[in-house]
């Protein structure tokens, strides 16, 4: 019987974080997409939540597994059907249906600031943002850790959709914020 405690014991502190272990529980997470056109600008986003995981910070000793979410691109709403199409039409999402989104190496620093890095993959390609900063705030009464960075389309060969023979065309960058909400 003594045996068997021991082993259950040694399983449990196994699983449980030690003390020493900095973490975040994530519940929910919205990305936004915010870019301007010849003729104004557009909004997509994208929001999930009901969905617990969670976020380890790093730090020198422990190497942490990134935390990773997949957005699915059909699911970002755009405002309307065309320029739902259009979103989908410039990410490929027929044939790279979905974004991975990675938040590697999220540390405080000396001024207890969260940075980190995102890495990106759609259309078959990667790019990793380095020195992001993350802010913990409150949007609605909900504690969120977000951050924004501008991503550029060129960057991953994305040739957004003209319309009017040309003369309708969005811009190269586009800015993209991302809440992650905490428990």
């Amino acid at each position: 019987m003594k045996v068997l405690s021991v082993v259950l014991f040694l399983l449990t502190s196994w699983m449980v974080p030690s003390s020493d272990e900095s973490y975040l529980i994530i519940c929910g997470k919205q990305i936004t997409v915010e870019g301007n056109t010849t003729i104004g600008s557009f909004t997509c986003q994208y929001e999930e939540s009901k969905q617990n995981d969670t976020l380890f910070l790093s730090n020198e000793r422990k190497a942490k597994q990134p935390y990773a979410f997949s957005l699915k691109v059909p699911e970002f709403s755009c405002g309307n059907f065309l320029l739902n199409k259009d979103f989908q039409k410039t990410l490929q999402a027929e044939k790279h249906p979905q974004i991975v989104v990675e938040v590697t190496n999220l540390h405080k620093n000396e001024k207890q600031e969260f940075i980190g890095s995102v890495r990106l993959t759609l259309v078959g390609k990667s790019k990793t943002i380095e020195e992001i900063r993350f802010y913990k705030k409150t949007i609605d009464n909900q504690k969120v850790l977000f951050t924004d960075f501008v991503f550029t389309a060129s960057e991953f060969e994305l040739t957004p959709p003209k319309r009017l023979g040309g003369l309708v065309e969005a811009d190269d960058c586009m800015n993209i914020s991302v809440e992650l909400e905490l428990s």
